[in-house]
């Protein structure tokens, strides 16, 4: 339902590469046959709960207006996604930030099915609104269930697309003739059992082969994008993956029919393992059937899959959420990285300081966090810049002073979305120290760097900085975020700090707090001003300012920093790097 914006990705199991999903050893009890005054009432109601989503898909996400939430959204809606978490409120929050960070997405639904009080969706989100194109974008299953013409549950299991697959074919299109006549109920139910027998003695141990071809049509048609068509191929790649890991299984979460289509749901799991290691994984099927046979499948799992060894690049790892994780750094000081933000923690007998709640649902856990750690009450939010993403939340906070760089003031005044603070208490210009009991917090703007607002939060007793955006651990900002970044201020700022005498630099995005990768990416803004100023200042003197911004477009060809060649996003993001720090000299930002 949501584009997720992440900054580091976890790397995957080769098993969540295909598989995506398997059997449960408590499978749904069969529908028991209805009357047909319960039929009609039931495909009644069916149609109508379709209606609802489609009103979700046409006006709320298409339309952007995520006031009809509070229409089609039961008050008490229970959440599944853990990015989603918090309520309506959350899911108008989370459906404007991607309004805003992809004005032209589009949510197109491939197909539909309803079963009782359940609708299920195949859809594509396509970040660019290129119509027609399958192949971009994100890949999604999501199942919601309906009372009393409300949304009261939700699930869902999204992927990248990839730019190839192994059968040829997109994620979303369908091979196999339509099916014109009408299903029945029994045939409904004799075709979950066919899944059911799959799952059960095929993709949970004993993973028996020997079934397939009595499940499998001989030339059946494949859209994962790692699986060919037809039986033999698929018995070649899970020969290998079974080898690999023979206890793979999972437990079925959700199952339904709708016509010849059956729709599954899953939790996949290590059979046997203390921990399971696949826990953040789900994954979701559709299978369409004819004569007791599945003829084509689709599927869509957490992981992306791409069809070879070595992944595209924008299928290489999954928007996998870690567990967030709260690490003390001294006494009283503690980092907490949950949703892939960083908040920096300090807890005093007069009251706890925090940063960058970032947004409502993560607040929440933060607030949960701490309450673990003292009833002490959070008295300051110092926000580390004026970034929406990292701003809000604040409202979890009601008794606390919300601190920030004198800028936020005019640039809250732009938000048209209700997604930062209600009102800044506390501003200044440089320079605001903070005593809070035993602890010092010292805040200093040393200049533009990731926004105008940039501010260094520094605790000088404990040698602990807390910085956002301005780099990551030995990898590239991505080339999608430069646009809002000033090389040239990152620089003046990262040389600054990197003089610092440090124990802990906690960055906006990652959960390590080495100083060491401050340093280094110090050095990278260091070396990418002075070999983008080596080739800049000789075209400035003989040609002047406006030949050099000619020329900036292309720099980035005379231009290489092989000594930085490993690091994450350095082929796709440096052409970008090189193009903003021109821009910082010779134009100011």
């Amino acid at each position: 339902m949501y584009i997720q914006r992440v900054r580091r990705w976890v790397p995957i199991l080769v098993i969540g590469l295909i598989l995506s999903t398997v059997y449960a050893a408590n499978p749904m009890p069969a529908l028991a046959a209805a009357p047909a005054d319960g039929l009609y009432a039931r495909a009644y109601s069916e149609d109508a709960n379709k209606a609802i989503i489609q009103r979700l898909y046409d006006e709320a996400l298409n339309g952007r207006n995520v006031d009809l939430l509070d229409e089609l959204y039961a008050s008490d809606y229970t959440e599944h996604s853990e990015a989603l978490l918090g309520g309506v409120e959350v899911l108008k929050t989370t459906f404007l930030s991607n309004f805003n960070q992809f004005p032209d997405a589009i949510w197109e639904i491939k197909r539909m099915a309803a079963d009782d009080d359940l609708v299920w969706v195949h859809a594509q989100i396509n970040p660019t609104g290129e119509q027609g194109n399958e192949w971009v974008g994100l890949a999604i299953i999501e199942i919601y269930r309906l009372k009393d013409g409300r949304i009261v549950e939700h699930w869902e299991s999204q992927q990248y697309i990839p730019e190839e697959t192994v059968s040829g074919h997109t994620m979303f299109e369908e091979l196999t003739p339509a099916v014109t006549e009408p299903v029945s109920e029994e045939e409904m139910e004799r075709n979950k059992e066919v899944i059911r027998k799959l799952w059960a003695e095929f993709f949970n141990p004993p993973h028996n082969f020997d079934i397939l071809p009595a499940i499998y049509g001989a030339n059946h048609k494949e859209h994962n994008p790692g699986e060919p068509d037809g039986v033999d191929g698929l018995i070649e790649i899970f020969t290998g993956l079974f080898e690999q890991e023979p206890n793979f299984g999972a437990e079925i979460l959700l199952l339904s029919a709708d016509g010849p289509y059956v729709w599954l749901y899953n939790q996949p799991m290590i059979i046997g393992a203390e921990e399971n290691p696949l826990a953040a994984g789900k994954g979701a099927d559709i299978y369409k059937m004819a004569d007791g046979k599945i003829i084509e499948h689709w599927d869509v799992i957490l992981y992306p899959s791409p069809p070879a060894a070595e992944a595209t690049e924008t299928q290489q790892a999954a928007p996998q959420m870690p567990e967030p994780t709260m690490t003390q750094l001294d006494e009283g000081v503690y980092h907490y990285f949950g949703g892939f933000y960083s908040s920096l923690v300090v807890v005093t007998n007069e009251g706890v300081l925090i940063t960058d709640p970032s947004n409502a649902a993560r607040g929440e856990m933060l607030k949960q966090a701490i309450a673990e750690l003292t009833d002490q009450p959070v008295t300051h939010i110092a926000l580390t810049h004026e970034h929406y993403d990292h701003t809000g939340g604040t409202e979890i906070f009601p008794a606390a002073q919300v601190i920030c760089h004198v800028a936020c003031a005019d640039i809250f005044q732009l938000d048209e979305y209700g997604l930062v603070p209600d009102e800044v208490d506390i501003t200044f210009k440089t320079y605001l120290s903070i005593e809070l009991g035993d602890k010092t917090v010292e805040l200093h703007h040393l200049g533009p760097g990731d926004g105008v607002a940039t501010t260094i939060i520094y605790l000088p007793k404990e040698q602990v900085v807390m910085s956002a955006d301005l780099y990551e651990p030995r990898a590239l900002t991505n080339a999608l975020f430069m646009d809002d970044k000033n090389p040239l201020g990152v620089r003046k700022i990262l040389n600054e700090v990197a003089s610092w005498n440090l124990k802990h630099a906690i960055n906006g995005h990652s959960p390590g707090t080495d100083p060491q990768d401050l340093r280094e990416a110090a050095g990278y803004y260091e070396d990418l001003y002075q070999a983008v100023n080596a080739v800049l200042q000789p075209i400035i003197e003989q040609s002047g300012v406006t030949a050099a911004y000619g020329a900036s477009f292309s720099l980035h060809e005379q231009i290489s920093l092989p000594q930085y060649a490993e690091w994450g996003e350095y082929d796709t993001a440096f052409a970008k790097h090189v193009f903003r720090m021109a821009m910082g000299l010779m134009h100011g930002g």
